[in-house]
């Protein structure tokens, strides 16, 4: 359980971690790199509007799918990097940018 005061999500704070299902807290601003590196049960997970910054490899070999609530964020290198990834879904009005942010996934982002 991730504390609902919570602002930052440490770097390999959940690496390698035998998690199913996290709940980010609308709280949270950043997530740092490697913060789930490796966490292959975590198959998906929604990112809160209040978050503005995933940093590199966060997420990488993990996630099914991802859900990006922020219309403004910055993600890092290889941010949601698997070979199970199968969709991004983010904010309506914001397909462009997370394709233009987000490149090698343009064809997986969809909007909510």
């Amino acid at each position: 359980v991730i504390e609902p005061s919570v602002k930052v999500i440490e770097e390999r704070a959940f690496n390698n971690a035998c998690i199913d299902r996290i709940i980010l807290p609308d709280s949270l601003v950043e997530i740092k790199q490697y913060a789930f590196e490796m966490c292959l049960n975590l198959s998906e997970i929604t990112i809160p509007s209040s978050t503005r910054i995933i940093g590199d490899c966060a997420f990488w070999g993990c996630l099914n799918r991802v859900i990006i609530n922020s219309r403004d964020i910055k993600i890092g290198r290889d941010a949601f990097h698997s070979d199970k990834l199968s969709k991004i879904i983010v904010p309506r009005g914001c397909l462009d940018y997370y394709r233009s942010i987000l490149p090698n996934y343009s064809s997986i982002i969809e909007e909510q």
